[in-house]
């Protein structure tokens, strides 16, 4: 079933569904009014804030009812799922991203490789080192705060202690991706050689226990003293 969308004109003159996509309206539509709805034709689809509807009526999948809603803080009405076990969203999505979300937990979250990120703001002077979703690396969150500037791509932040979530400053260390190749390259060394080493010795104490056992078993056997005999 194909999805319908239903435009939301917003103060530019351009759509925007319930589903999040946009859609700018031809010139010759002089009819669009800010804060009205209309189907993919311009056919003014206007519902009352709290008016329920069906989603198949809606063009979406499943059984579910929709709730026309506005934003208790921007006023942006669109479609809401009507679900008796959760609670309604009053709130856009806009309005609840970051520190205004009731599940925010400081932004800070693990990534693969044991390492940690932080969710920055787009305000923030660090901003421009985050990924499109807004975050970025901690420990080169740690060492740009540390030197006061932004790092350049090239820039390696490198932890001594070998430990990706120990993100302390004197734990980091700032190199270029040759010279981290060549650490990276001597810690795996090292620690190959470590774990060799405990294995050798563990080695050495299994052979002297079998030393030991053999020399015990090669012995003569002493003859028992007779006591008897002795008297």
């Amino acid at each position: 079933m194909t999805h319908h969308h239903s435009w939301v004109i917003d103060s530019s003159g351009n759509g925007v569904c319930a589903c999040g996509k946009t859609k700018q309206f031809p010139r010759d539509w002089d009819a669009v009014v800010e804060g009205k709805t209309y189907d993919k034709k311009g056919t003014e689809d206007m519902p009352e804030i709290g008016e329920i509807r069906r989603g198949q009526a809606l063009g979406l999948k499943g059984g579910h009812n929709f709730i026309w809603i506005a934003c208790a803080k921007c006023g942006w009405a669109r479609w809401t799922r009507l679900d008796r076990q959760s609670k309604l969203a009053v709130n856009c999505r806009h309005c609840v991203r970051g520190p205004t979300h009731h599940n925010w937990k400081g932004g800070r979250v693990g990534r693969q490789g044991g390492y940690l990120a932080i969710k920055l703001q787009p305000d923030d002077f660090f901003y421009q080192m985050a990924s499109r979703q807004g975050y970025i690396l901690e420990h080169r969150l740690v060492m740009a705060k540390h030197l006061g500037r932004n790092l350049h791509l090239w820039e390696i932040v490198h932890h001594k202690n070998g430990h990706k979530d120990d993100n302390r400053i004197e734990n980091l260390q700032l190199v270029t991706d040759d010279r981290h190749t060549q650490i990276t390259r001597l810690e795996n060394r090292i620690s190959f050689l470590e774990k060799r080493i405990v294995l050798l010795e563990a080695e050495i104490v299994a052979l002297k226990q079998v030393t030991r056992e053999r020399s015990t078993w090669m012995l003569p056997k002493t003859e028992k003293w007779n006591w008897k005999e002795a008297k």
